[in-house]
């Protein structure tokens, strides 16, 4: 398909109405839209605002079986997108991106009131859980506040489908989003569960007032036909009802696509033939005396493209009488009417306004047939003498104003203007012929009365000549990108045509969309250079960075595309955001940074993990590059690649290490290998040789009723750390302690030193760490198959302790009856 010029363009719309009903239609180009709605999150991004309520929430995923605990969730606002381009099944995306907090899932066995750790994970801006809420657009109406503010409601009533990435299943998954969303809705004030499109600029002075408003989307017919002229990625298409108007149809897949295909025009504003027809010209001839009761009405099917509205009834009364006509004599005109609805066989002499050449005309051409005339003599010779002389004449008049539309501008807005241009008006008055009296002495009485009346009439008629040259009006009208958009003038008209609905053709502001930087929302790592792209390429780019608007201290330093970011010391090694900016000529871009302490993180950072099954790790780097995932250990594992679109890489872990039916041949040297081996997944970075590492503790066999408890521990009167104790529970005994001499302590992950004997464990003085993970052996004596005596492996306990992840005193709740009867079993 050739590209389509905007003469075919306005030719296919001349079709019919393009509105559906309703008053206005506003048209974009989903790809710039997406960059543009990007640029504006990050223009209005602030410390105080960014982010939505720490969520602290307990879920369970498995009816009494599986947890999940969210402890000081950081979240931030959504990013909005469109997502696809289809006008029966539009839908945006929310993305509510997770960048610190913590993630613990607990199982709960079976018959038991206790739960365990299962897995331990750190959310960052690296590696975070994303929750994905895709809207249904035909579920939500937009509506604009008393100050302006134009909102999605995201709450869970319109969201079809949510999603939650940081879990093993897709059915954690979705239990995850559905009980976030609904948390969200209970706990989140009404503000926070509305997506801010933007903030309307109030004009109370104009006549385009926006109620409610839809979104769709829409493709091209040759969308998804490569290399044609049509493969565009579709338009986002907002429907307006004025205040106080209903609302249209729904729009369909037949819809026109409301951009010339193929072509360089990215925006069109549509104001529907009714609107600038009924609603904007008709009330304005109304305000003229001589027309408020004409009653104009259209004649066209419903459904086709109203071009005219014709004047239904009342119309202009004239009389005419010269001052002498009851003495000496005169001339006289019988009132009669100058119908503006009279029909004429052959041609439209009724008022009308119609649609014509991409203007509006207002036109008349009428003739008053047959208006009686009398001219009277009266001749003095004693007495009075009346003589009289009465004629039909004929008055014709035509009458055409064009009233042209126009961009314009005003206080530096663009703006839409109806002003008055070229006119015509030709009037005549002839005589038709005599009536029944013929006196030749009042014909001559006549003749001139009649002369009189054709200037008379004229300018009684010249009012047309005179209002309606002086019709127009402004229309504030690209204000309504702000329904979408946060800066109004991100649109720039160009072309207006007037087809039947009102078009303006433009262009996404090149000061918004002639570059595209990127990345648009980057995560560093801190101290680390990192360098932004431009494209297209060029040169000459001013940069800056800056703190994002309320937060503060250092924010690093940016030259030619080189942001260089602050030290991790320096924010606490938690997280930091900076705005960095770079600008050409009217072009400007920014990007959103999120600094990390760490250039690479895991997640999770441990797992207890059974054998046969399937479990998602993933990873992530701030340069983006390849990572590589190798398997340390004596668990038997190995990692395949998988893919998650939210992230960086993403690897599944499987081990089919299981107890041999005829047992160990030869026997084991470590006791802890009978019942409980480990893995360590190792991520590399191969560009800057970082390395981070996930634990995958996999038991061999059931711990039955043992457990392991968690205390502080008290050493020469300092608190050395903690102590763990293994305890079992009997039948019918209750809970009970294992004799410290029957235990035998390992320390299965951890960079401090566990005593093998007492259970105390010491973190390594200056190191930080996120948890370590224990296993207590109750050892006893036993015979081997020679019948010689030794040590054997009565039963284990084991535990991930995400302490100082976590409080004690936060453990211990997670555990809730796991204090007093744990079991892995």
């Amino acid at each position: 398909m050739k590209k389509q010029t905007v003469e075919e363009f306005v030719t296919e719309m001349k079709k019919g109405p393009q509105t559906f009903g309703w008053d206005v239609v506003l048209a974009f180009a989903r790809g710039k839209t997406n960059q543009i709605l990007q640029q504006d999150y990050i223009d209005r991004f602030h410390a105080n605002e960014a982010y939505l309520p720490l969520i602290d929430d307990e879920i369970p995923t498995t009816a009494g079986k599986i947890f999940h605990y969210l402890e000081r969730l950081q979240v931030t606002t959504p990013v909005l997108s469109f997502i696809n381009a289809s006008i029966d099944d539009s839908m945006a995306r929310l993305q509510l991106r997770s960048i610190a907090g913590k993630m613990i899932e607990a199982e709960q066995p079976t018959g038991t009131t206790r739960r365990e750790i299962m897995r331990v994970a750190m959310v960052d801006g690296l590696v975070g859980p994303t929750l994905e809420m895709d809207i249904r657009l035909a579920a939500v109406t937009g509506d604009v506040g008393e100050a302006g503010e134009v909102v999605l409601d995201m709450s869970e009533k319109n969201v079809f489908r949510s999603y939650f990435n940081g879990v093993d299943t897709e059915f954690q998954a979705d239990v995850l989003a559905t009980h976030l969303k609904k948390y969200i809705d209970e706990n989140f004030k009404q503000s926070e569960k509305v997506y801010p499109l933007s903030k309307l600029r109030l004009n109370d002075e104009d006549a385009l007032q926006p109620g409610d408003f839809i979104i769709r989307t829409h493709a091209s017919d040759e969308a998804n036909v490569l290399d044609s002229d049509g493969y565009e990625d579709g338009l986002v298409l907002i429907f307006v009802a004025l205040q106080g108007n209903k609302a249209g149809s729904y729009p369909n897949k037949d819809m026109m696509y409301l951009l010339p295909k193929g072509g360089e025009y990215t925006t069109n504003l549509v104001l529907s033939n009714d609107l600038i027809l009924r609603q904007l010209l008709l009330p304005e001839l109304y305000k003229r005396e001589q027309l408020k009761e004409a009653k104009f009405v259209s004649e066209t099917d419903q459904g086709k493209l109203v071009l005219a509205y014709y004047a239904s009834k009342s119309g202009l009364r004239y009389e005419w009488q010269s001052p002498e006509f009851s003495n000496d004599g005169g001339f006289k005109v019988e009132n009669f009417l100058c119908s503006f609805a009279q029909k004429e066989e052959g041609y439209e002499s009724r008022m009308r306004a119609e649609i014509a050449d991409d203007s509006f005309y207002i036109r008349w051409n009428a003739t008053a047939r047959d208006c009686v005339g009398l001219g009277h003599w009266r001749a003095w010779g004693g007495a009075p003498l009346d003589y009289w002389y009465d004629g039909y004449y004929n008055s014709t008049w035509e009458f055409s104003q064009r009233l042209h539309w126009e961009l314009s501008t005003v206080e530096n807005r663009k703006h839409i203007r109806m002003r008055s241009a070229e006119g015509n008006y030709n009037f005549e008055t002839k005589h038709v012929r005599g009536g029944d009296r013929q006196d030749t002495g009042a014909e001559r009485y006549y003749k001139g009365g009649l002369n009189d009346v054709k200037v008379d009439m004229r300018e009684k008629f010249e009012w047309l000549q005179n209002d309606i040259k002086d019709l127009g009006f402004e229309l504030d009208a690209f204000r309504l990108n702000g329904l979408l958009f946060s800066d109004e003038s991100v649109v720039e008209p160009e072309v207006l045509r007037v087809p039947g609905d009102m078009c303006v053709l433009g262009k996404l502001s090149a000061a918004r969309t002639e570059y595209t930087l990127t990345p648009a929302m980057p995560v560093v790592a801190a101290g680390v250079p990192f360098t932004f792209t431009i494209e297209p390429a060029s040169s000459g780019f001013d940069w800056d960075v800056e703190n994002v608007p309320g937060d503060t201290g250092y924010v690093g330093t940016i030259k030619d595309a080189v942001y260089t970011p602050p030290s991790a010391e320096s924010f606490g090694h938690t997280f930091k955001r900076a705005i960095v900016t770079a600008s050409k000529g009217e072009w400007t871009g920014k990007a959103l940074v999120n600094v990390v302490a760490t250039p690479l993180s895991v997640f999770p950072l441990v797992a207890t993990v059974g054998t046969g099954a399937e479990y998602t790790l993933w990873a992530a780097s701030v340069d983006g590059k390849k990572l590589t995932a190798t398997v340390e250990g004596n668990a038997e594992g190995d990692v395949v690649e998988g893919s998650d679109p939210l992230v960086q890489q993403v690897w599944k872990y499987k081990t089919e290490i299981t107890v041999p039916a005829d047992g160990w041949k030869p026997p084991l040297k470590n006791l802890l290998d009978y019942v409980l081996r480990v893995d360590k997944v190792v991520v590399k970075s191969a560009s800057h040789g970082v390395l981070n590492e996930i634990a995958m503790i996999v038991p061999l066999a059931s711990a039955g009723q043992y457990f392991v408890k968690v205390l502080e521990a008290k050493s020469g009167g300092e608190t050395a750390a903690l102590k763990v104790e293994l305890w079992s529970k009997g039948f019918s005994s209750g809970v009970y302690p294992i004799d410290p001499e029957e235990v035998e302590w390992h320390l299965l992950v951890g960079k401090g030193t566990l005593d093998k004997r007492t259970g105390i464990y010491t973190p390594k003085a200056g190191v930080h760490e996120h948890y370590f993970a224990v296993a207590g052996l109750h050892l006893a004596w036993g015979e081997n198959e020679d019948g010689e005596p030794e040590i054997v492996v009565k039963a284990f306990g084991y535990k991930i302790i995400p302490v100082p992840f976590v409080s004690l005193e936060k453990l211990n709740s997670i555990l809730g009856d796991a204090v007093q009867e744990v079991s892995h079993g």
